[in-house]
C-alpha cells in the first residue's frame, strides 16, 4: 500500500486545509513533503502546523462507521495515546466537530482513506476529518486492515506528514 503526498486547499480566508490521500497504488500527488524536517523514522507536517496546547485532548466523533470497525478506529487513536509524550489521553472518542466516517469516495481500487486537517493563520490545527472509502474490501482476505489505515491517518492528525 502506498500513500499519496498531501495537497493543500483553501478552507476560508483565515483557514487552510491539508488533504492526505491514502491510496493503494504507488502514485504520488502534491508537493507537501519538505525534507528539512525529516528523520529516518518520521516527518512533521511542513510549516510547523500543530495542535496549539499540550494541556487538552483532541476529541473525535465516530460517524457513519460500520459497527464491526468502530473498535478498530478507537484502538488506532489509542495506539497514538500509548506512544505520544503528552500526559493523559490526547485523543478522546466524544462528540466533536472532528469526525471519522465511511462513505463512498471513488469506488473500489483507488483512495482508501482521506484525512483533512484544517489550520488557522497561526498554524494551529483546529479541525480534522478522516473518511474511509466504504467501497474497499475492509478486514477481508486480500483486503485492507481498518486499524492499520486508521492508525496511519491518525498519525496525520498528530502532525506527521508522508515521508519521501
Amino acid at each position: 500500500m502506498e500513500m499519496v503526498a498531501s495537497e493543500k486547499t483553501k478552507a476560508s480566508p483565515e483557514h487552510e486545509t491539508i488533504i492526505f490521500i491514502n491510496k493503494e497504488s504507488p502514485t504520488h500527488y502534491g508537493n507537501a513533503c519538505n525534507d528539512d524536517v525529516e528523520t529516518d523514522n518520521y516527518k512533521f507536517i511542513r510549516g510547523g502546523i500543530k495542535w496549539n496546547a499540550v494541556s487538552f485532548s483532541v476529541t473525535y466523533n465516530i460517524d457513519s462507521v460500520p459497527a464491526a470497525f468502530k473498535q478498530d478506529i478507537i484502538d488506532s487513536f489509542d495506539e497514538w495515546d500509548d506512544h505520544d509524550p503528552l500526559p493523559g489521553d490526547f485523543f478522546i472518542n466524544s462528540g466533536s466537530s472532528n469526525f471519522v466516517s465511511f462513505t463512498s469516495i471513488d469506488g473500489p481500487g483507488g483512495a482508501l482513506a482521506i484525512s483533512f486537517l484544517t489550520f488557522n493563520s497561526a498554524k494551529d490545527m483546529i479541525r480534522f476529518n478522516i473518511i474511509f472509502d466504504e467501497d474497499e474490501a475492509w478486514n477481508q482476505a486480500g483486503g485492507f486492515d481498518v486499524r492499520y489505515v486508521a492508525t496511519h491517518e491518525a498519525g496525520h492528525v498528530v502532525g506527521l506528514d508522508h515521508r519521501n
